[in-house]
This record gives C-alpha cells, sequence and structure tokens, in this order.
C-alpha cells in the first residue's frame, strides 16, 4: 500500500455567446450594460460571473435605469452586484454557472461520499470493471459547489473530502472571486460563508 495525494483539476468553465447575449438585449434594452463590463475586463470575460449577473439582471429587466419602472436603483458595480445576490439569498441564479473537474487520486470512499451530491452535479467515473479507480469527474453548478465546498471543508467531514474541497475552494475563489466572495478559510480548515443556504 502506498499513499496517495488527490489532484484537483479545472477542466471546463462557462464559455458565453457574446454575440447571442447582445442580440438579446438589443431586443430587450441593456445593451449598455454588456459593453460597461466588456470594457472594465478589456473583453476578458468572466463567463460564470457573466452568466449569473446576467440571469439575475433578467429577472428584474435591471440591466439599465428605465428599463423596469419598478427598480429604482440599478447596481452598476459588480461585485456589490453579487454582494446583494448573495445577502438576499437569490441563489438559483448561481445554476446558471457549471464547472467541471477531474480529481485524481482519491479513494472509493472519497467517491461514494461525493456523488451524494446529485442535485446540480454530473459524474463520470472510473469502471471498476475494466480499470482501478483513480479519477472521477465531476460538473457543478456554482451553487452546488458553495454548499458542498461549505458542507465538506467542515470540522466533522471525512478528511479525504476536506483536503479535497479545500482545493476546490481556493480554485474557485481564484475562478469566480465574486460569487465565493463572501467564503473565509477558518483555522480549522472549514470554508464558512457569510450568506449561508444561497
Amino acid at each position: 500500500m502506498h499513499e496517495t495525494k488527490p489532484q484537483v483539476f479545472l477542466l471546463a468553465r462557462p464559455s458565453l455567446d457574446l454575440d447571442g447575449m447582445r442580440a438579446y438585449l438589443a431586443d430587450v434594452g441593456g445593451e449598455s450594460w454588456l459593453e460597461r463590463r466588456l470594457e472594465e475586463t478589456q473583453g476578458e470575460t468572466n463567463g460564470g460571473e457573466l452568466i449569473v449577473e446576467f440571469g439575475g439582471r433578467a429577472c428584474y429587466r435591471s440591466w439599465e435605469p428605465g428599463l423596469n419602472p419598478n427598480v429604482t436603483r440599478v447596481r452598476t458595480d459588480q461585485r456589490e452586484y453579487f454582494a446583494n445576490i448573495l445577502r438576499s439569498a437569490h441563489g438559483s441564479v448561481l445554476e446558471h454557472a457549471n464547472y467541471s473537474f477531474a480529481i485524481r487520486n482519491c479513494s472509493r470512499v472519497f467517491t461514494h461520499e461525493l456523488v451524494r451530491h446529485r442535485a446540480g452535479s454530473a459524474f463520470s467515473q472510473e469502471s471498476l470493471r475494466y480499470v482501478r479507480l483513480t479519477d472521477i469527474v465531476w460538473s457543478a453548478n456554482a451553487r452546488t459547489l458553495r454548499h458542498v465546498i461549505e458542507m465538506r471543508t467542515a470540522e466533522g467531514a471525512e478528511e479525504e473530502l476536506r483536503l479535497v474541497f479545500d482545493k476546490i475552494a481556493r480554485l474557485m475563489l481564484a475562478e469566480a472571486p465574486n460569487l465565493f466572495q463572501d467564503f473565509v478559510r477558518h483555522d480549522d480548515g472549514s470554508w464558512v460563508p457569510e450568506n449561508r443556504k444561497v
């Protein structure tokens, strides 16, 4: 028996069709919102954050003032917009952004625990009929990621899961900082969001 160290690889992130988004916004109003976001990022958009913001703004037609007479204030700062989404637990919009990971050198215990998180997830696991188990591919939306990171880094969680989800939390904080802005890593290794049950 030899010791292995689980590894996590980010395989996929949201990709946008900006022409489709522009066409929709030209039809309903709000083109300036997209152009402002593209200018702020110099065309290097964060697909996950942009699709979540787009979905959230679609709920209230809040891309710019005047599109919805019931909206008196439109937040223009993206980080503050997401802080409000998280505070108000408007978590359904987080389900628009999906990420895929390959998790390698993990145990069967780990994969059995992981597949318990069915909602908002997809799994592809090596067949023990044909190969020795070392790897699983997991896809999850941002809402599911927030939930599973909190659960599986908690002090009572199994050690291997805590290790892997610490890595996933760090990856997601770098990948989509606005969607995970309220997470804090405690000294015990747990990642705890300020806004729970989003």
